[in-house]
C-alpha cells in the first residue's frame, strides 16, 4: 500500500536546532564566508555543507516544476494551441453570446457522435472528425472561461476591500456618535453650572481710584474663583448652545 502524499526528502533531518544555530553564527560572522567556516570548522557537520541549509532565492523568471507539471513564474493568460482553431471572434465581442453558441455547437456534435457510435464501434486509434470537433469546442469554451478569471479575482478583492472599508467607517461612526453624546452631556453640565453661578461685574478702576483699589485689595484679598460679567456669561451660554447643536448635527 502506497501513500498518496510523498515522503519528505531525506535531507530534512539536517535541519536540527544545533545546525540552524551554527548557520546563524556563520551568517552573523563579521568576516567573509571562508573565514566564518574556518572559525567554526570543529562544529561543522562532515556529511554535507552547512550553507546548503540556507533557502534558495525565489525564482524571478522562467518556469518551475511541481508534481510533474510545469508552471510559469510570471503568470500569463492561457492561449489556444496552434492546432486548435479559434471558434469565436477576436477583439471586442459579447462573451456570453459566444459561450451560448459554443454550448449549442457542443450539443450538436455530441448528438452526431452518438449517431456515429450507433452505426459503428468507436476506434480510439482512428479519431474521427466529430471527436476532434468536440475537443476543439471544449478547448474554446475553456479558453473563454479562463479569460474571466482575472476579472473574477479583481472583483473578489475589490468587494473584500470595500467590505473592510465599510466596517472601518462603521466603527468610526459608532465611536464618533459616542463621543458626540459624551460631549453633549458635558456641555449640558457646563451650561447648568454656568447659569447657576453668581454673575457679578468685574470692573477695573480708573487711574484716580487705583491707589484706593490696591489698598482695598490688600485688606480684602480676592478668593481663588472669579465671576464674569453678565454679558460675558450670556455670550458663553450662547456658545455652549451652538456647540450642542453642532454636536447633534455631527452625530446624525
Amino acid at each position: 500500500m502506497t501513500s498518496s502524499i510523498p515522503d519528505p526528502p531525506p535531507f530534512y533531518t539536517r535541519y536540527t536546532d544545533a545546525n540552524l544555530k551554527l548557520l546563524e553564527k556563520i551568517k552573523n560572522y563579521k568576516g567573509n564566508k571562508k573565514e566564518a567556516l574556518n572559525e567554526f570548522k570543529d562544529e561543522l557537520p562532515q556529511d554535507f555543507d552547512i550553507t546548503e541549509l540556507e533557502p534558495p532565492q525565489p525564482i524571478a523568471e522562467g518556469s518551475y516544476n511541481v508534481f510533474g507539471l510545469t508552471w510559469q513564474v510570471v503568470s500569463v493568460n492561457a492561449t489556444l494551441d496552434e492546432n486548435i482553431p479559434r471558434l469565436y471572434p477576436e477583439g471586442d465581442f459579447d462573451r456570453q453570446t459566444e459561450l451560448k453558441k459554443l454550448n449549442k455547437r457542443l450539443c450538436r456534435k455530441f448528438i452526431a457522435l452518438l449517431g456515429s457510435l450507433s452505426a459503428e464501434p468507436f476506434d480510439e486509434s482512428k479519431p474521427t472528425a466529430i471527436s476532434k470537433d468536440l475537443q476543439d469546442t471544449f478547448m474554446n469554451i475553456k479558453q473563454l472561461l479562463n479569460e474571466y478569471r482575472p476579472h473574477q479575482v479583481d472583483d473578489f478583492f475589490l468587494i473584500l476591500l470595500l467590505k473592510v472599508l465599510v466596517n472601518r467607517l462603521t466603527r468610526l461612526g459608532s465611536i464618533t456618535g459616542t463621543r458626540c453624546s459624551q460631549l453633549k452631556d458635558l456641555l449640558s453640565m457646563v451650561k447648568h453650572k454656568w447659569s447657576t453661578t453668581d454673575q457679578l461685574k468685574m470692573t477695573m478702576p480708573d487711574n484716580s481710584q487705583l491707589g484706593q483699589f490696591l489698598s482695598t485689595r490688600q485688606q480684602n484679598p480676592p478668593s481663588t474663583s472669579y465671576n464674569l460679567s453678565p454679558a460675558t456669561s450670556s455670550h458663553m451660554l450662547q456658545l455652549i448652545d451652538t456647540l450642542q447643536l453642532q454636536s447633534k448635527y455631527d452625530a446624525s
